[in-house]
């Protein structure tokens, strides 16, 4: 019993001793999880890139309507009324990102959009994802050039994980909307984003289809 309580004693004054500078390691682990999401959410943005931003949002609401217009004919699925839909990821180019159902202006810099009136992932038709490249290296789309024939693409969505092989990479003009079509009985997923990087004048189109 003597022994029991003297090797209580002894945790407890360890337990004392190190409860302090735990405590401060966990305060200093909060502080720097704050200061992180407060970096990655208040990036500077330059003149340029804002404008930037901004044809790339017109661009998206073009895109927008045209798919709107194609749903209201075919009466496809309404929109959800879910803000994040999924999670991208591309694991080569250490990518993983929120999908919106669609995006407003200024959350083009944090997420990627879906275009409503297309399939959703894991669906049959054409699940079609539109993102920025913005100037800090590394963010959103930036590296969507890096992807070759036959790399993976995931998405998760309502509580399951889709997988597509990349099967197409195109450049084309952004009035060029053929990238929005449906292969018959194919299941897809085609993303867009601006090409060349901090130029803009053409679109960069990655398409996938589902890994079977």
């Amino acid at each position: 019993m003597k022994k029991f309580l003297a090797i209580l004693l002894i945790l407890s004054g360890i337990s004392m001793v190190l409860y302090t500078p735990l405590q401060d390691l966990y305060a200093e682990y909060n502080q720097n999880k704050l200061i992180k999401i407060y970096e990655d959410t208040h990036v500077e943005i330059s003149e340029s890139e804002q404008q930037e931003i901004s044809d790339f949002y017109r661009y998206y609401q073009e895109l927008q309507m045209k798919t709107e217009y194609e749903s209201d004919k075919n009466d496809a699925k309404p929109k959800s009324d879910k803000d994040v839909i999924g999670i991208i990821s591309i694991e080569k180019i250490n990518l993983k990102l929120p999908v919106k159902n669609s995006f407003i202006e200024s959350e083009i810099k944090s997420s990627v959009g879906h275009l409503s009136g297309t399939a959703y992932p894991g669906e049959q038709g054409n699940c079609v994802i539109a993102g920025h490249r913005c100037f800090t290296k590394g963010k959103l789309f930036n590296r969507l050039d890096e992807l070759e024939i036959g790399d993976s693409i995931s998405v998760d969505y309502n509580s399951s994980t889709f997988s597509y092989k990349v099967y197409d990479i195109q450049i084309v003009e952004p009035s060029d909307i053929s990238v929005l079509n449906a292969v018959d009985d194919e299941i897809s997923l085609t993303l867009i984003t601006c090409h060349p990087y901090k130029l803009n004048t053409h679109r960069l189109i990655v398409k996938a289809s589902m890994d079977k």
